[in-house]
């Protein structure tokens, strides 16, 4: 499964939809504040 980009902390709102499209399973309310895979 290819991975989303990057993302900054402003685009958060889209983390979340990217997140329900790759990674349909991560529970959102764990988040802080970005999901692990989203750190380089």
């Amino acid at each position: 499964m290819e991975k989303p980009p990057l993302l900054q902390i402003e685009d958060l709102t889209v983390s979340f939809q990217i997140q329900d499209t790759y990674y349909p399973a991560v529970d959102h309310v764990s988040l802080e504040p970005l999901p692990k895979c989203y750190i380089p």
